[in-house]
């Protein structure tokens, strides 16, 4: 299943630009996660809702990596975990996709 995280830093940002890039790509609506929230803060209602319904198997989309962590060690952290949980992520603004 296609899964999607989309977020923002600021209340005042529009998460559009990301939620119709992954409407494009084929992720359902109700698939699509969001945070308003700094990514300093790992406690986003969004992510961790996603990271507690994707199963093995499913691929999450996000638009950028930096959408996932507010730092690189994070951000590898949490690709590592769903690697291991058999998780596969793709970045829509770079092409990447883990296996």
């Amino acid at each position: 299943m296609d899964l999607a995280y989309c977020r923002v830093s600021t209340t005042a940002q529009d998460l559009a630009r990301q939620i119709d890039a992954m409407r494009a790509v084929g992720v359902a609506e109700e698939h699509i996660y969001v945070d308003k929230r700094t990514g300093a803060n790992m406690d986003r209602e969004g992510l961790t809702a996603l990271l507690g319904f994707v199963r093995p198997g499913d691929r999450i989309n996000v638009l950028t990596l930096d959408r996932l962590g507010r730092n690189m060690r994070e951000t590898l952290n949490l690709v590592h975990d769903l690697t291991e949980r058999g998780v596969f992520l793709r970045t829509l603004g770079d092409g990447c996709v883990s296996s």
